[in-house]
């Protein structure tokens, strides 16, 4: 599973966070609240002041694989993680057929998603404005 946090700095500066969560085999345990809350401190020691979640992703699995019902139970404890701390979800893309990369563009003011179906080769690409994931009143 992997989640992307972004945040603004009171310079402007974009910072990302991309996480792959994942059961610890240490610890018997979710991690992603864990991580959730690492990242999340590791930004606000940034002076990082604004915090949001750009897109839940990943929880990749073939079609009729036993790892499915493992999936689905890593995506309701991450989205149970980003609740805690109020973050919503921007996008939320999850399954087997993709492929998905994230790309700033400073010049568009926007996060671009290329998102790629993995057995269609089919390719989509949204845009999330700078705007609507951060508070533009700083």
């Amino acid at each position: 599973m992997s989640v992307v946090l972004c945040g603004k700095d009171d310079n402007g500066t974009v910072w990302i966070g991309v996480n792959h969560l994942f059961k610890s085999r240490e610890e018997n345990m979710d991690m992603s609240l864990k991580y959730v809350s690492e990242l999340r401190t590791k930004l606000i020691e940034k002076n990082v002041k604004d915090i949001y979640c750009l897109g839940l992703f990943g929880a990749g699995y073939q079609e009729n694989s036993l790892a499915k019902n493992v999936a689905r139970k890593n995506i309701m404890t991450i989205i149970e993680a980003l609740s805690i701390f109020d973050f919503n979800i921007e996008i939320f893309e999850t399954g087997y057929s993709q492929g998905i990369s994230i790309q700033y563009s400073e010049k568009r003011q926007s996060f671009l998603i290329r998102l790629q179906n993995l057995n269609t080769k089919e390719i989509n690409i949204f845009e999330v404005p700078l705007a609507k994931i951060f508070n533009q009143n700083n």
